[in-house]
């Protein structure tokens, strides 16, 4: 009992080094995946040089998603 009570207290505990780890990593792939939104927006707007009002929308998107990325 005395050595399974040792191997209890020898594992990570809540919030260790694996947690913060994991946060991380999951802030860096939304960083990503946000980063790719916004090219995907910036490429519409680009691609939609003739409809003034709807590449401005496009823009406008783009920058919303930077800043959601930057407040990251």
């Amino acid at each position: 009992a005395v050595a399974r009570l040792e191997k209890v207290e020898q594992m990570a505990v809540p919030g260790g080094p694996a947690l913060r780890r994991t946060e991380i990593e999951r802030t860096e792939t939304r960083k990503n995946e946000l980063d790719r939104e916004a090219r995907y927006f910036k490429a519409l707007a680009a691609s939609n040089s003739d409809d003034e009002d709807l590449r401005r929308g496009y823009e406008a998107k783009a920058r919303q998603i930077q800043a959601a990325i930057k407040a990251l």
